[in-house]
């Protein structure tokens, strides 16, 4: 039986046409039967940039860990609260001085964070030994390059006021502090500041004093050195700022001033207590002119009983 096909009116597609992937891949292969010894060069090159790359990868990885391992165990003699490796107790000087060996090899052969790490550490440790100009050239070295790390550099500020402090040279630390509590970064500022307050205070400037301590509360409300803020403020007579007003904290809170209306005839109790100076009375007013407004008193906001009202005579008794 024969089956009938409708006539489209096109023609079939060639088969014995080229396709465009076999094309390609023809010349493709002629391409490296004539470029074979390009082609592995090439190859070559890009395999050996491969291994190289990833040797260069390991082998840093390996220095970093490495490094690391080492300010671990330099780290170990410089902290006193930690066990001495290998078990051999020795005295605080001669751990500071392995410390001091052990940081300075460090920076010596290492860079970057690693080094200004061991850098700091080394200066830290020579500050501990009395080695003031050692460890003072050491906090200029990270400061001058050593270290593009902010937290490290105020560390370094830190220190280095602490530095001055102690040969007397105020001026020097201040201007530290200040340079701290400026940086964009905003690192251990509320630290400085609180630390610039209390040389001031020493200093006797008591204005420049409460008006540091208030920045801190204002800038950083919930610094550590905030309560310690409020309690000096309040110790030299300053005041609190509003949004840093403690409610509810005994000794905290700042004497504040109100007008007290006080009418004819009677008297508020002294401020200060019995037998301190009793305020003015007010003038009754003259007859036929109006009465002038009640004159305020300034007193300090002190809790106090309201006055009881004077006892009427009794009446007589009728029989």
């Amino acid at each position: 039986m024969k089956t009938w096909r409708k006539k489209t009116g096109k023609k079939k597609h060639k088969l014995n046409q080229p396709d465009e992937f076999q094309s390609f891949a023809k010349r493709a292969l002629w391409y490296l039967q004539e470029n074979s010894k390009r082609v592995y060069i090439a190859v070559g090159v890009v395999v050996v940039v491969v291994v190289l790359t990833v040797l260069v990868s390991t082998l840093m990885d390996s220095r970093a860990r490495n490094a690391q391992a080492q300010v671990s165990e330099a780290v170990k003699y410089y902290d006193i609260n930690s066990p001495v490796p290998g078990g051999k107790p020795m005295a605080r000087e001669d751990r500071l001085r392995k410390a001091k060996e052990l940081f300075a090899k460090i920076a010596s052969e290492q860079g970057g964070k690693v080094g200004a790490r061991a850098l700091y550490y080394k200066a830290n440790s020579e500050m501990e030994l009395g080695e003031a100009d050692a460890a003072m050239k050491d906090y200029q070295g990270l400061l001058g390059g050593s270290s593009s790390d902010p937290v490290m550099k105020a560390l370094a500020k830190e220190r280095m006021a602490a530095l001055y402090i102690d040969k007397g040279e105020k001026d020097q630390a201040l201007k530290l502090y200040g340079e701290i509590a400026s940086d964009k970064d905003g690192y251990m500022a509320d630290d400085a500041m609180y630390r610039s307050a209390k040389i001031m205070a020493g200093m006797g400037k008591k204005d420049e004093t409460i008006a540091g301590l208030q920045k801190i509360l204002k800038d950083y409300p919930k610094s550590p050195w905030a309560s310690e803020s409020r309690k000096m403020i309040v110790e030299m007579g300053g005041t609190l700022p509003r949004e840093a007003m403690p409610a509810g904290m005994p000794g905290m809170i700042q004497p504040v001033t109100k007008t007290v209306q006080v009418p004819v005839g009677t008297q508020p109790p002294p401020p200060g207590g019995p037998g301190a100076p009793t305020a003015t009375q007010p003038t009754p007013p003259q007859a036929g002119k109006p009465a002038p407004p009640a004159q305020g008193i300034k007193v300090t906001t002190v809790p106090s009983q309201p006055t009881a009202p004077a006892a009427k005579p009794a009446a007589p008794v009728k029989k």
